[in-house]
């Protein structure tokens, strides 16, 4: 049977393997979420890291030297080398790695930022492909289906630790994509975020 082509993508999909995130093109599926637990030990210590400390990183990275530019991220922010921050920088490169093979190029754009208020309050949609979000620290991205987007118990939020992979405006299939996302609402004693983003290169 042919899809409409005014039909909307709104499904989530959720598994405990990083294959789950090759479900995001099956037809109705807007997002698809790794469920995956970080090392208790490593949580308290990113916990603990000052925020001045957190690594921060805006560039397109060829993925053989993701390991290398963020090293350097962390040299930068002054965080000290240790057998946690090698895992940080290892798991980082994992994903970006894995997501620029699933996208289908040697080069993904990285986003490593850190916030400590609510960055982006109202639910959208990306003008990208497709975007992989992952939270280290802190609260994760709130979502919802774009006809809920003002029922607040329909509201949901992807874990910390967990790898969302969202459809964006310009994915392409013939549905259009129904599920909306934002930052989350941030207080004053929330814990400062360390956030993930990845988006593709698009070759040429």
């Amino acid at each position: 049977m042919l899809m409409q082509a005014d039909a909307a993508a709104c499904d989530v999909v959720r598994g405990n393997e990083l294959s789950i995130l090759n479900a995001i093109g099956d037809p109705g599926v807007a997002a698809a979420i790794w469920q995956r637990t970080l090392d208790p030990a490593f949580a308290d210590w990113l916990a603990g890291v000052p925020h001045s400390q957190l690594p921060e990183m805006r560039a397109i990275v060829h993925v053989e030297q993701l390991e290398n530019a963020l090293t350097a991220a962390c040299e930068k922010s002054g965080l000290e080398v240790s057998g946690f921050q090698k895992a940080l920088v290892a798991d980082l490169a994992y994903l970006a790695r894995a997501f620029s093979k699933l996208m289908g190029g040697e080069f993904v754009r990285m986003r490593l930022e850190t916030a400590s208020r609510t960055t982006c309050p109202k639910f959208h949609i990306d003008k990208v492909k497709a975007r992989l979000l992952c939270t280290y620290r802190g609260q994760g991205t709130e979502y919802v289906r774009d006809i809920h987007a003002d029922i607040a118990s329909r509201h949901r939020q992807v874990k910390t630790g967990h790898v969302a992979l969202l459809r964006g405006l310009d994915f392409p299939a013939p549905e259009s994509c129904g599920l909306l996302h934002r930052s989350p609402v941030m207080g004053d004693g929330d814990l400062t975020r360390l956030l993930l983003v990845l988006d593709p290169v698009e070759a040429g």
